[in-house]
């Protein structure tokens, strides 16, 4: 009776255990699957800030930066008014807004039509400028903290 005894403590130390290691694993796994998540989700954010910057010119007149925003003026050379016929270039304003947990971009003509597109829900973004180089810090929490900072540089400001 005693052998009993002493192997049902055991095996109840040991089920114990593996229950333990099992629930570390288990939260580790959670964190780690939302530090990969938040960190694709900033870097999906920037893509698409560089694909929207590179666009600035080709006068650095136009480029304003804030620490929220970023606007500038884009020179499309041919724009297509109806189909075959070409008109003259087209000057559009574009602009980076961080407002309310929302990076947002917006697009406007001379005619006064607006666009907004939505890059992301972020817990802060912050711009910097100097001459050609635009810094920016983008940080998202879930369940973790992911931080990511970047610059892009202007080549074709004149």
């Amino acid at each position: 009776m005693t052998e009993v005894l002493v192997v049902m403590i055991v095996l109840s130390i040991a089920l114990s255990i593996v229950v333990l290691l099992m629930t570390s694993v288990y939260r580790g796994s959670i964190v780690s699957f939302d530090r990969i998540t938040v960190q694709d989700e900033l870097t999906m954010i920037d893509a698409a800030i560089r694909r929207e910057l590179l666009k600035v010119g080709p006068t650095i007149e136009g480029l304003t930066v804030q620490s929220t925003s970023v606007e500038f003026y884009v020179i499309v050379p041919f724009s297509k008014q109806l189909y075959g016929t070409y008109a003259s270039a087209t000057r559009l304003s574009y602009r980076l807004i961080f407002l309310n947990k929302k990076l947002e971009l917006q697009i406007s003509d001379d005619a006064g039509y607006m666009k907004r597109i939505v890059l992301g829900e972020l817990d802060d973004c912050r711009f910097e400028g100097q001459g050609k180089l635009i810094r920016y810090s983008l940080t998202k929490k879930n369940v973790t903290l992911g931080k990511l900072d970047s610059s892009v540089v202007l080549y074709n400001l004149k």
